[in-house]
């Protein structure tokens, strides 16, 4: 598949509700794999600029004598996981991505505000806020 469509169907799959999913028909199991190679390479170079690609699973089945690929948003955030420590504490811990903190400084030196970053840039961290140094409050 091309990456053009590959993107295409990703940004569609973002608007899925959680559980939901798109079953994409393939010519056969060398199609099948092809396609599903394409989207998780147009997944990765996405996943650069918007994180939220990642809710996105990407799976191939088999299912009435057809190749598919699905696409189904996950319920849960990739983003967020849970640490246990060794007394049994359990913290919360958000990946961050570096790409987004310079996204945020470029938009600081072309002169931004706070307020329009916000607009453009959700889920920012108290991370976010402390290294890049502005003060901006949660949404």
């Amino acid at each position: 598949m091309p990456a053009i469509l590959s993107e295409q169907w990703l940004l569609e799959a973002l608007k899925l509700i959680p559980g939901e999913e798109i079953k994409l028909e393939c010519e056969n199991r060398e199609d099948c794999w092809g396609t599903k190679q394409s989207l998780l390479g147009v997944q990765t170079r996405l996943g650069k600029v918007n994180p939220e690609v990642f809710k996105i699973v990407i799976s191939q089945a088999f299912v009435d004598k057809k190749y598919l690929v699905i696409l189904r948003k996950r319920q849960t955030n990739p983003l967020i996981g849970f640490k246990t420590t060794l007394k049994g504490e359990v913290e919360k811990i958000t990946i961050s991505f570096e790409d987004k903190q310079r996204r945020i400084k470029l938009m600081l030196q072309d002169g931004m505000t706070p307020e329009q970053i916000m607009e453009l840039e959700e889920n920012l961290t108290e991370e976010d806020k402390t290294l890049l140094g502005i003060n901006i409050p949660s949404k």
